[in-house]
């Protein structure tokens, strides 16, 4: 899987960005573990520049993947992004359709190159580099020489397979894999309309300084809205709850009266239900009771 030089070059002008979208449009499906490096190798010069890690992966429509990641698609703007998609599907602007999205969580950009012809080899993660074989050592050795540490070591230079580790969840990472465990449907409607979905914290980033699937649920984007400020909460008991504020202030709300008393969605698994703890903050912190 070889590296696009723009796209490489527009993202390593923003080291910052703690995941990036390494998208293809032919893909539908991914199957990977978490933590696999991902080797940035331009294929007009056999060179390789950096490296991620493999965090997940989702097949979506092209204006969801421009609100999940924003420039961290590897461009300005929207359109731009779309055009390219176009241009490579051969297609209308309007028919760019879905894209493959493999997140890649902290990007590195190394200082100087691996030089690896010859030109227009192909590689990717480096799991599926044999270090068996002379040029596989090489590969993994020379990795392992510029790439920066994150904590452990995760390409050794000799044989054995490179140490995976579990990449930081990032925002677009929290997104996807909540839409995974609330089956691409709003907890609390059932709405599956994916560009109506958000991904919202029950208690703020801001506060807790993490993206963790227990501190998360999958809502649309009027009931995110309503969460946020305060006027929808979801109990300890996973019992949707709507203020009397909805009606006193705005002298409306029929339809999420209709919803109080509901249980929300259950998740895919029950490791990542919302923690208690997080919803006992939301309901005693936030909502106007």
């Amino acid at each position: 899987m070889s590296t696009d030089p723009d796209w490489f070059r527009f993202l390593r002008e923003r080291a910052d960005l703690e995941e990036i979208n390494f998208w293809r449009p032919g893909v539908r499906s991914l199957n990977m573990a978490k933590g696999t490096p991902w080797l940035f190798l331009i294929r007009e010069t056999g060179q390789i520049w950096g490296c991620g890690y493999f965090s997940t992966f989702s097949y979506m429509p092209v204006g969801v993947a421009w609100d999940t990641f924003g420039p961290a698609n590897g461009f300005d703007d929207y359109a731009s992004f779309v055009r390219k998609i176009a241009e490579i599907k051969r297609v209308p602007e309007r028919n760019a359709g879905d894209v493959g999205c493999a997140v890649l969580s902290q990007p590195q950009y190394f200082d100087e190159p691996i030089n690896y012809g010859p030109v227009g080899r192909v590689y990717g993660p480096i799991t599926s580099i044999d270090a068996r074989t002379e040029e596989g050592a090489y590969l993994r050795s020379a990795v392992a020489r510029v790439q920066k540490p994150i904590g452990v070591s995760v390409i050794p230079s000799g044989q054995g397979q490179p140490v995976l580790v579990i990449p930081r969840l990032g925002q677009a990472t929290f997104r996807i894999e909540l839409e995974k465990q609330y089956q691409m449907r709003c907890a609390v409607t059932g709405e599956r309309t994916r560009p109506v979905l958000d991904a919202a914290h029950i208690k703020p980033y801001s506060l807790v300084k993490e993206h963790s699937l227990k501190n998360g649920l999958l809502l649309r984007k009027d009931i995110h809205k309503l969460f946020d400020d305060g006027y929808v909460t979801v109990s300890p008991e996973r019992r949707f709850i709507v203020s009397k504020a909805i009606r006193d202030e705005f002298e409306n709300g029929r339809d999420y009266y209709a919803l109080h008393g509901q249980e929300i969605r259950e998740t895919v698994s029950s490791e990542f239900r919302p923690a208690p703890e997080y919803l006992e903050w939301h309901a005693s912190t936030r909502f106007k009771g």
